[in-house]
């Protein structure tokens, strides 16, 4: 042989001794790419907790906010933008049936008119009688004002006025 001592078992032995590099770096990378996954994991979760808080804020706000007088605010949003003319221009029945369009302008706007006016001056609904001065001059509409009043003060539903004012006027 050429000189070298060098035993096959004792290059084995030097080989094994060494760390290996390969396993250990193979090791490493599943590990930080099992931590990529679950940081990726917990941001997706800390996102939808994020979300989760702010839906809970805006129902918590949007409940305080409609508890205070909520039904006040409901109703003044479903009242018709129709302005009427003010009871205080009018006398006895007529000034009365103008305050009724003041007082339950809800109700009025869900009856209809018997006496023609929705063609004759594109009134919607009883309601609109009293934005000008055709509740004052049809006795129709000034009776079906009166009448749903006292029906609503007795505690009737739109319906029942409603088919009350069908009967009266056969229509």
């Amino acid at each position: 042989m050429s000189g070298c001592e060098c035993k096959p078992d004792a290059k084995r032995e030097r080989d094994s001794a060494k760390p290996k590099a390969t396993g250990a770096a193979i090791n490493h990378g599943d590990n930080v790419a099992k931590k990529s996954k679950k940081n990726a994991k917990s941001g997706v979760n800390k996102l939808w907790m994020v979300g989760a808080v702010v839906v809970m804020a805006g129902v918590i706000w949007f409940s305080l906010n409609m508890s205070d007088d909520g039904a006040a605010q409901t109703q003044a949003a479903a009242i018709p933008s129709v302005e009427t003319l003010p009871p205080s221009l009018f006398s006895g029945a007529t000034r009365d049936a103008y305050q009724i369009a003041r007082e339950i302008p809800l109700v009025l706007d869900k009856l209809p008119c018997f006496c023609g006016c929705a063609t004759s001056f594109g009134h919607s609904s009883n309601l609109h009688c009293f934005k000008d001065d055709h509740g004052a001059v049809c006795d129709m509409c000034r009776d079906i004002a009166l009448l749903a009043g006292q029906m609503t003060k007795n505690g009737s539903s739109v319906p029942e006025i409603r088919e009350a004012m069908r009967q009266k006027y056969r229509m």
